[in-house]
């Protein structure tokens, strides 16, 4: 069995720093950022997640009780796809911090659009498509042979298309 350490998919507060931060610093360093710059406080027991700037490691800094734990990864030939954009922090969920950290792109993982009833049509039904008419479709596979009578070529027709009118 494998096991992983991981944030708990369910955890309440988890916050993402966009820009890059120098991976010398440990938890002090890293609580600073969050104390100083962002102005939380460090101590609520929120992750807080910070990457380099290659983007081939994350360190994770969470308040426990009674002390700091640092989760640091180290990728040995990819990188972390970090999401872009302008807000200096950005919130995620614990499964979204999974995915990160499990190599996804969060910025490209889009779900389905979302429908309202007014914009949906109704569903054709199976007996609502018009059907072809059994003698046209199968005149050309069954060609009457000269010898045959006309009530012969008649059985085989419904013989032929017997498969085709059966009930679903």
């Amino acid at each position: 069995m494998k096991y992983r350490l991981r944030p708990h998919p369910r955890m309440p507060q988890i916050y993402l720093y966009r820009e890059p931060v120098d991976f010398r610093k440990s938890f002090r360093g890293l609580a600073a950022i969050v104390e100083q710059e962002l102005g939380h406080n460090p101590f609520e027991g929120v992750l807080y997640a910070f990457t380099n700037r290659r983007r081939d490691k994350i360190k994770l800094l969470y308040w426990e009780d009674n002390g700091f734990v640092l989760y640091y990864k180290s990728l040995a030939e990819e990188k972390f796809h970090w999401p872009g954009g302008e807000e200096e922090l950005v919130s995620l969920t614990g499964q979204q911090i999974n995915w990160l950290l499990d190599g996804y792109d969060l910025g490209a993982m889009k779900g389905h659009r979302k429908l309202h009833q007014a914009c949906l049509r109704p569903r054709e039904r199976f007996w609502d498509i018009p059907v072809p008419k059994i003698d046209s479709a199968f005149d050309n596979l069954l060609v009457p042979q000269p010898s045959w009578s006309p009530s012969t070529t008649q059985q085989l027709r419904k013989l032929v298309a017997a498969p085709y009118l059966a009930p679903i």
